[in-house]
């Protein structure tokens, strides 16, 4: 391959200290040299071979005495003249490769080439290639930068953590299209025919509507760009939607649909049976009391899994008819002791915190009992299948006992093999909040997570975390990541001490990156490098146009105005508890019009008036 007729300069070897493994500087020349800049992929021509390198720091010299000339002079002989210059450009190269492990000698500094740079990081020794954006070079052309499947995935290693500031790192719009990258890049066929490295995605949306439209393309007036389309053909990526999307959310009462904005949404709806394992999530010091915790044991043994069907009490419905009874009976009685001689004040207690759960979870839960297809599957999902759980209307709390169970599902599935697929990606955003490094009230999901992160690679899942604050995320889930990428973060976040050291041209690079630019560190990278990837070939965010998500009144079949009127008086949370308690809009409608207050202000303006001014009898 013949080396490109562009130079940037020549290495220069200062006498002390001398050019260690790993680094070098070159003189940046004053004519030819002038796109170099941070970041920048060069390769140093030199007589034990080719170095290739990004630049990671620039730093000017100058003097009015030549004291440089003694350094400068003996580098390259075309070069002698340069010390009697006023200021000289030194550029700092971060090693990417190099075929022996020796410091760099005197050579030519050249544009790096997009085969070179694939060489540099380590696609020569990648059998399952993974594109992870591209990095512009200096002839205008791009190379693709790849990670390795087997490292992000597991399960040589895997998990990937996202971070960067709020909405200025665009760090989901990374993540989606390294997700895109990684289902078409798996899927493949060895040479015996079989296929190898399937790959699926759940992802939790907790906030907006950036997740749920994935099978659509971007809404008019956010198409792609000519760049964009140029970057995904470097990638090797198709620039178009994901193509096998099911998205989950709470179900709305009387089967009118879902909270989700997506209107082809699947309801997700879970029963008393389904949810008992995570009363914790709803009460953190629920099981500290030794009296809750005893009854709470006996139920679940001898009625919410009763050896006798008879005897089952599977559902809300169920268990308030039940407890109740046991309660009047108590009164009527007179007795403080109740059902296996638990105390009457324990069992309101627990009356009053389990019933309270169909309005606190906003439609997720049944008071009945729940249909096994409104859940999401654990078994025999497909390559390229992706699953959108749309969480984003619920309570924190209630996202993290959502996140807890279906992790700890599908975890379990995988374990025994029946998940169908040789890698599944775990998307959850916001880490700070569900897997923080301090102890909070959602210390029960960061266990969950805990546990993927540490042992979910030999299972194949892989947990895929973006946070604005690395920092503040529990070490374990950060130190078991083998990836991670950050868009632009904070002077403050970045001195937090988990980044590490990098030169002074590379921390202002990452403090200043801009949308589409991510610094990513992997195991195939000898330092941190800045890629650029396109925009989501999908649609993100909220549309100019586009549908909102349902709110509670939405299923009792009535106009918007109709509604507001049969809930005037009742506060906003009010009506939500009212309506996801109820299966049935038609009690929904009944409960809402005994609660209902309406503002005599507006009856006495509305209703014509029979007053009649010539009737003394009409006079106060």
């Amino acid at each position: 391959m013949s080396a490109p007729t562009a130079v940037f300069g020549n290495v220069f070897l200062p006498s002390n200290p001398g050019t260690p493994v790993g680094e070098y500087k070159f003189i940046v020349d004053r004519d030819r040299g002038q796109d170099v800049v941070i970041g920048t992929p060069v390769t140093a021509d030199t007589a034990e071979g080719s170095v290739v390198g990004v630049v990671v720091d620039i730093i000017t010299v100058g003097s009015d005495v030549n004291p440089l000339a003694a350094d400068f002079s003996h580098s390259n002989a075309d070069y002698a003249p340069v010390a009697a210059n006023t200021d000289v450009l030194l550029a700092t190269v971060q090693v990417f490769y190099s075929e022996k492990m020796r410091p760099v000698r005197a050579g030519v500094v050249r544009p790096a080439t997009a085969e070179e740079m694939l060489t540099a990081t380590g696609a020569g020794r990648i059998d399952w290639q993974v594109p992870a954006g591209v990095v512009p070079l200096a002839a205008g052309d791009l190379a693709k930068i790849c990670l390795d499947g087997h490292t992000l995935l597991g399960p040589e290693a895997g998990h990937l953590t996202v971070g960067g500031l709020s909405g200025q790192a665009s760090k989901t719009s990374f993540a989606g299209v390294l997700m895109r990258s990684a289902i078409h890049a798996g899927g493949w066929r060895d040479e015996a025919g079989a296929i190898r490295d399937t790959v699926g995605a759940i992802i939790f949306n907790v906030k907006g509507q950036d997740l749920v439209n994935l099978d659509e393309p971007p809404a008019p007036g956010y198409e792609l760009t000519d760049d964009d389309l140029a970057m995904y053909e470097a990638m090797g990526v198709p620039a178009t939607p994901f193509q096998d999307v099911t998205v989950y959310a709470p179900s709305l009462p009387g089967g009118g649909g879902t909270r989700s904005s997506k209107q082809t949404a699947d309801p997700l709806r879970w029963d008393l049976r389904m949810v008992w394992p995570y009363l914790k999530f709803f009460s953190s010091g629920l099981y500290n009391n030794d009296n809750m915790a005893a009854f709470l044991g006996d139920f679940e043994s001898l009625k919410l899994r009763s050896e006798h069907p008879s005897e089952r009490l599977e559902t809300f419905d169920k268990f308030e008819s039940w407890i109740d009874s046991e309660l009047e009976n108590c009164e009527a009685d007179e007795r403080q002791n109740g059902w296996r001689n638990h105390h009457v004040a324990t069992m309101r207690r627990a009356r009053k915190l389990i019933m309270s759960l169909p309005e606190r979870c906003g439609g997720l839960l049944t008071t009945g009992k729940a249909k096994p297809e409104d859940d999401i599957p654990v078994e025999n999902w497909r390559h390229g299948q992706v699953v959108v759980v749309d969480i984003a209307g619920l309570d924190t709390i209630v996202q993290a006992a959502v996140i807890a169970r279906t992790c700890k599902r599908l975890l379990d599935s995988a374990e025994h093999g029946a998940l169908g697929l040789d890698h599944l990606i775990l998307f959850a955003d916001e880490l700070n909040m569900f897997a923080p490094k301090e102890l909070g009230d959602l210390a029960p999901v960061r266990t969950v997570l805990r546990k993927i992160s540490a042992t979910g690679r030999y299972a194949g899942m892989s947990l895929w975390g973006a946070a604005q604050f690395l920092s503040a995320v529990d070490p374990q889930i950060l130190g078991n990541a083998a990836t991670r990428a950050n868009g632009i973060i904070s002077e403050t976040e970045l001195d937090s001490g988990i980044y590490g050291r990098m030169p002074a041209g590379q921390r202002e690079r990452i403090l200043t990156l801009a949308k589409g630019q991510m610094s990513l560190r992997a195991y195939n990278l000898r330092g941190a490098l800045t890629v650029t990837f396109p925009r989501p070939a999908w649609k993100t965010g909220k549309a100019k146009a586009g549908a909102v998500p349902k709110d509670a009144k939405d299923v009792l079949g009535m106009t918007r105005r109709g509604a507001s009127r049969l809930t005037e008086g009742i506060p906003d949370d009010v009506v939500e508890r009212v309506v996801a308690r109820a299966d049935d809009p038609d009690k929904a409608v009944e409960e809402l019009t005994r609660l209902r207050q309406p503002d005599m202000a507006k009856v006495s303006v509305e209703t014509p008036s029979s007053y009649d001014p010539d009737n003394p009898w009409d006079l106060d």
